[in-house]
């Protein structure tokens, strides 16, 4: 069995026209992630119906698999945090949540907000 221990590094940055609120998971084994990242449709879905997303990319640490990233892209934070007030996205992140590993969160639960500063993506480049 792999060891899933988490290792981050958070980062904020200067601004752009887009925010990325990133996120981490610790499943309890690959299966685990394997699972979350099953699941990731129907919240992907459920994400692109709000007002000021953009885009969520999930990403998977190939020296642990049990660790995954989450970029949500949205036009501001306010847009982020008027929706984890929905009832339907508690329901998602509550289903995520089974496959993930409590034990991995010394002080809890921990999410980051930051500022795209620079990418090749023309949609998230600001027009000022």
């Amino acid at each position: 069995m792999l060891a899933c221990a988490p290792t981050a590094a958070w980062i904020r940055t200067l601004a752009t026209n887009v925010q990325i609120v990133m996120s981490h998971a610790w499943t309890w084994d690959p299966d685990h992630a394997d699972r979350y990242i099953a699941k990731s449709a129907a919240f992907n879905a459920f994400l692109e119906a709000q007002p000021g997303f953009v885009s969520r990319t999930l990403v998977r640490d190939t020296e642990d698999p049990c660790h995954l990233v989450n970029l949500r892209v949205w036009q501001s934070v306010a847009d982020y945090e008027a929706i984890i007030e929905i009832a339907e996205y508690r329901e998602h992140i509550d289903d995520l949540s089974s496959h993930v590993d409590p034990s991995k969160y010394e002080g809890g639960y921990v999410r980051a907000y930051a500022d795209v500063v620079t990418t090749t993506e023309d949609s998230w480049r600001a027009t000022s």
